[in-house]
């Protein structure tokens, strides 16, 4: 079974211009040109209990909740990584890694 088994949640950042057209338009997610992280629905229920999720969606106006799809972009990228602390480690690795190829970051959850 692969990492990116669909029963998992993805956390999704391009790299380039390709990684943003296969975010866009759909591809295989375990390609070159994106940087994705899986996670189990019992660690996202961890991280739902922390709060942590709530906190962004208000302070950056998002949706991201179980069974959405969301975009981390812009200014919400900092905004982000100033509410996270180490409650949500994959989500903060994913801004990081936007803020370094001035891209944004998909939730697939």
């Amino acid at each position: 079974m692969s990492i990116l088994d669909k029963a998992n949640k993805h956390i999704t950042v391009p790299k380039n211009a390709a990684g943003i057209k296969l975010c866009e338009y759909g591809g295989a997610t375990d390609n070159d040109n994106l940087v994705t992280t899986s996670i189990t629905q019992n660690r996202l229920d961890t991280i739902w209990d922390t709060g942590i999720v709530d906190k962004i969606n208000v302070e950056c106006d998002l949706l991201i909740d179980d069974f959405e799809s969301e975009r981390i972009e812009g200014d919400n990228i900092d905004k982000c990584l100033s509410i996270l602390s180490n409650e949500f480690d994959e989500l903060k690795v994913a801004l990081e890694y936007a803020k370094q190829f001035d891209t944004f970051v998909d939730l697939d959850f």
